[in-house]
């Protein structure tokens, strides 16, 4: 996880930087003089509701759900999940075929789903299922 937390730190600053350096050759901020930089996009700079979504849903609870895993459906999980590899990606760092890591999404997930299912309804996550939903 640490290494998960780490990369996307990493991601993130790399795409601040990126686009910094995008912003200078195009617009230029030689003088004194406004932020080239919309001031809309300013006050917002900082903002990350996706984040701040994951970061207040996933707990030890979900966490422990995740490493409980089976090996190849965790880091298959993760990678697509957590980090937003493509699966071809995905595929390569694992040696397996792409049909592979799909299938091992979809069982990763059935896995995860049936055991949070209780959890995500106690949390009110998700409404509870009836008997004409299933």
């Amino acid at each position: 996880m640490f290494t998960i937390c780490r990369n996307v730190f990493l991601r993130g600053r790399e795409r601040r930087q990126r686009h910094d350096e995008i912003v200078t050759e195009t617009v230029g901020q030689d003088g004194p003089g406004p932020n080239p930089v919309n001031p809309v996009w300013v006050s917002v700079l900082g903002v990350d509701p996706e984040g701040d979504f994951f970061e207040s849903i996933v707990d030890e609870h979900i966490m422990q759900a995740i490493d409980d895993l089976p090996e190849e459906y965790r880091m298959a999980v993760v990678l697509s999940d957590l980090e937003g590899l493509p699966y071809a990606d995905i595929a390569e760092l694992m040696e397996v075929p792409v049909g592979t890591v799909k299938s091992r999404l979809f069982w990763g997930r059935m896995q995860l789903q049936n055991v949070l299912y209780d959890y995500a309804v106690e949390m009110g996550y998700i409404a509870a299922r009836t008997e004409t939903d299933e």
